[in-house]
């Protein structure tokens, strides 16, 4: 069996080969067309599943409307809504049908195609697959065909042809989208065809539930005239119609004929030979390959190969999840169906830079726009390579999804930013005592720079704090995990600064920290002295009092006594204070 999906020369030449045969034994051009759409029917499918490739396969031929069977002749009256202008009229006549359903396997069951009048473009117009098929292999009718016209003898020297339809679903050519292409599943339609030498115009047309590209398209040419080979010894519509005249020396035809055949098989062994020393090639280049593509696919990271035109080639599956979309629906298209709009430029300089011979090799981060409307960042290594037997460059891209390092990175540009705008000094200290960073105020606290104090230790700024003092002061920290402590730090002129330490330890992928938030407390140690001093001359006053004098809070509890009052209960303050 052959695929729709991978016909190849091989399978080309073989097919041209059975069908060119199918002639052999027939008693009539119907009897070959029906022989034609059957094999075609069964040769293309899947031989492990079973599965046909085409929902439908029909073989036309025209005949003049005098030379049709009365059923052919009132489906042409119905589809003209009268008679005909002329008995010689043409008409694209079913001769042979092969399908999924029992009707579609016998041409009498047919109704609306059974025998369509090319009576000129308006009637034809109401069929849209059959006018399309007759423009595509080059007959045009006019708005209204006179009788005596043939659209066919008069466009007879373009004698092969093919027709295609890549994307069945949504064709206006094929209006029945509800009645038959969708639910049968049609995904392509390829018409391939000719005219023969009684000016007779034959086509075979197929409704793949494969998708057919314009290169498997063109491949059907060549079975285009195996099919004509076939359909030749009948080629008589009438009694003045002949293949060769033969004359007075058939021997003669007979032995040009029977060696125009045996060239026929040559050519197609000496074709079959090449396309499988072309296919051992390309399987010995695609087990060289392998390795590649298999990187090239399995990679967890997204790789995409672009034209010269910056067209898609190839797209791994991580590539394929990033944005959101099947490899086919990149194959061919731009970098602009994923980039971000305010990012496109970012591509162009880079290809016009490469264009230009400035660069091979760029490293670019910019935002993509996934299937889902989805903005994600990711950070492009592009290279270009230039493929000598191709004689054309390509692009090799890398893709990197980013999203969340760019996330991390904003956020802690936000926090280094929150950091370094505190009001408290900040210092972030390693287990050796050396300063690794620090914020702006710490700065403004002491009067050195920010690379001053990265150069010091704990130990150059609190000279109560010395270097035998350390190892146990880091181990109590990361046993408690948070300490506060009230100590000083020398500034750069020299003055002590009373400090309060919150000292936080942390463990950050396998390294330990200190976080230190210094706050300067001059002004708190000062109204401490004060408020001391006040409370000091309070005591003072009270204690050489001739009264005895004390203070109570709400709950009782004594806050101040004087000397009278401990003479009196002959008790010290100490023990009152707080009960």
């Amino acid at each position: 069996m052959y695929s729709l999906a991978s016909f190849s020369i091989s399978d080309m030449t073989a097919c041209a080969s059975e069908l060119r045969k199918l002639g052999a034994g027939a008693s009539s051009a119907q009897e070959v067309a029906q022989r034609i759409v059957s094999h075609l029917y069964r040769q293309f499918g899947n031989d492990q599943t079973g599965q046909q490739d085409c929902a439908l396969i029909r073989c036309y031929l025209t005949r003049a409307y005098r030379e049709l069977d009365p059923q052919s002749q009132d489906c042409a009256r119905r589809t003209l809504g009268c008679g005909p202008g002329s008995l010689d009229m043409k008409c694209l006549t079913l001769f042979g049908t092969a399908g999924e359903r029992p009707e579609w396997n016998e041409r009498d069951r047919s109704r609306g195609y059974r025998s369509i009048p090319l009576a000129g473009k308006q009637v034809v117009s109401r069929f849209p697959i059959v006018s399309q098929l007759l423009q595509q292999l080059g007959l045009e009718l006019t708005s209204k065909t006179p009788p005596e016209s043939d659209p066919i003898a008069d466009r007879a020297e373009r004698t092969l042809d093919v027709f295609h339809v890549a994307a069945a679903k949504g064709s206006h050519f094929l209006p029945a989208q509800e009645e038959f292409v969708i639910p049968f599943g049609i995904e392509s339609v390829l018409g391939f065809g000719g005219v023969l030498p009684s000016k007779e115009l034959f086509t075979v047309i197929l409704f793949s539930k494969q998708k057919i590209s314009r290169e498997t398209a063109e491949l059907f040419k060549q079975l285009a005239l195996s099919v004509k080979l076939a359909l030749l010894p009948f080629d008589q519509s009438s009694s003045k119609r002949s293949i060769i005249r033969v004359g007075s020396q058939p021997g003669r035809w007979q032995a040009r004929a029977e060696a125009l055949e045996q060239l026929l098989v040559a050519h197609e062994q000496t074709n079959m030979h090449h396309a499988l020393e072309h296919m051992r090639a390309h399987e010995e280049a695609r087990n060289r390959d392998e390795p590649f593509r298999q990187v090239f696919e399995e990679a967890p990271m997204g790789m995409i190969v672009l034209d010269e035109q910056r067209q898609v080639m190839r797209a791994n599956r991580a590539f394929c999840n990033l944005v959101g979309c099947d490899e086919a629906e990149l194959i061919g298209r731009g970098h602009e169906l994923f980039t971000h709009l305010d990012d496109v430029q970012t591509n162009v300089a880079f290809a016009n830079e490469c264009d230009e011979g400035k660069r091979t090799d760029s490293r670019f981060e910019k935002r993509y726009a996934g299937k889902d409307g989805q903005v994600m960042w990711v950070a492009v290594n592009a290279a270009t390579c230039r493929i000598p037997a191709q004689r054309r460059n390509m692009v090799l891209a890398i893709v990197e999804d980013i999203t969340e390092r760019k996330k991390a990175e904003e956020a802690l540009r936000l926090a280094k930013f929150s950091v370094d705008r505190a009001a408290d000094a900040v210092y972030w200290i390693d287990p050796q005592a050396k300063i690794l960073d620090v914020n702006e105020a710490a700065s403004l606290m002491l009067g050195y720079s920010k690379d001053e104090l990265c150069a010091m230790t704990v130990h150059d700024l609190n000279p109560d704090f010395q270097a035998d003092m350390w190892r146990g002061f880091w181990e109590e920290t990361k046993r408690q995990g948070t300490m506060v402590v009230e100590t000083v730090h020398r500034s750069k002129n020299g003055r002590l600064i009373p400090i309060e330490v919150s000292i936080n330890y942390l463990s950050h992928e396998g390294k330990e920290y200190h976080c230190a938030f210094v706050r300067d407390i001059t002004e708190r140690k000062r109204a401490e002295d004060k408020l001391r001093e006040s409370e000091a001359r309070l005591q003072a006053i009270l204690d050489n009092s001739p009264g005895m004098v004390f203070l109570k809070d709400v709950e009782g509890r004594y806050l101040l006594v004087n000397r009278q009052f401990e003479r009196a209960f002959h008790i010290t303050r100490e023990r009152v204070v707080g009960k």
